[in-house]
């Protein structure tokens, strides 16, 4: 079954020139061609949440798992392979980066096995991407949830790891000690 719809065609929504640019900044976009399959992928994870409602799931009790949900099917449909930054998570349902950061971490508690996937390869491309500095690595990392599933990985590995910290308060910047990069390789199978 096919299911289309043209957003010209939605009632009491006005689509200006000027809503669409709105839209494409707010998602990050360059080009206001890029908007439609975003829009596509949105409009999908939607379907599916309103699916799962009428086929049975019903609706949370809680609107802090409602938005668990809306996230969990926003991250397959929008950001898959890879897991939102807190940043993203703000600008999609208007939050702050503190309730940001409390959704993404509840989300991935709440559907750890079915996010399993977008996790390991959001935290393994963090890892890739740290590049050799004097004493250790330095990395950016976009989101301080990321932060701590990374810290987890290396306080499995073994004791004795330092832990990636900031390089300076309100920075994105973070440093790897050279044994910690270790525990991360050999976790990512390096």
């Amino acid at each position: 079954m096919e299911i289309r719809f043209d957003l010209r065609e939605l009632d009491g929504l006005e689509v200006s020139q000027e809503k669409l640019d709105l839209l494409r900044a707010s998602m990050g976009l360059a080009d206001t061609d890029d908007l439609a399959p975003r829009l596509t992928n949105l409009a999908h994870a939607g379907l599916i949440e309103y699916l799962e409602m009428l086929a049975g799931k019903g609706m949370p009790n809680r609107a802090d798992e409602a938005k668990q949900d809306r996230l969990l099917y926003i991250i397959k449909k929008v950001f898959s392979p890879r897991l939102p930054s807190e940043d993203d998570i703000s600008i999609m349902f208007q939050l702050t980066t503190t309730q940001s950061k409390t959704l993404l971490r509840n989300t991935l508690s709440r559907y750890r096995t079915k996010l399993h996937e977008e996790l390991h390869q959001t935290l393994e491309e963090i890892y890739r991407s740290a590049e050799v500095s004097g004493e250790g690595y330095d990395v950016t990392i976009l989101s301080d949830v990321f932060v701590e599933h990374l810290n987890l990985i290396v306080a499995k590995e073994g004791a004795g790891y330092n832990p990636i910290r900031k390089r300076s308060v309100g920075s994105r910047k973070y440093f790897i000690a050279s044994d910690t990069h270790t525990a991360l390789g050999n976790h990512f199978g390096n």
